[in-house]
């Protein structure tokens, strides 16, 4: 897991813990505790691909967990790879 300060796009993610899976009901609940300690504002999942840059099974699986967490936290999520960097927040 990482974190990356609101202050700018150009600072880095900064490394946490990293969790050791149980299940995902308790994953989901480590995952949640952190992003309230943080004060995480938006969560970025990403996207394992296949070799040929294309999306298989495990994406799939990444997207649904990615849901589930979002539902958990109340937090909007969204999913990318290494390529893509996320959305950038709305100027409201």
């Amino acid at each position: 897991m990482a974190w990356r300060s609101a202050t700018g796009w150009a600072s880095p993610a900064q490394g946490l813990d990293t969790l050791q899976r149980k299940n995902n009901e308790s994953d989901l609940m480590a995952i949640a505790a952190v992003c309230e300690q943080n004060e995480v504002e938006r969560l970025v999942v990403g996207l394992p691909l296949n070799m040929d840059g294309s999306e298989g099974p495990r994406a799939e699986v990444s997207r649904r967990f990615g849901d589930k967490l979002a539902l958990k936290t109340g937090l909007p999520s969204s999913t990318g790879t290494s390529g893509s960097p996320p959305p950038r927040p709305s100027a409201s």
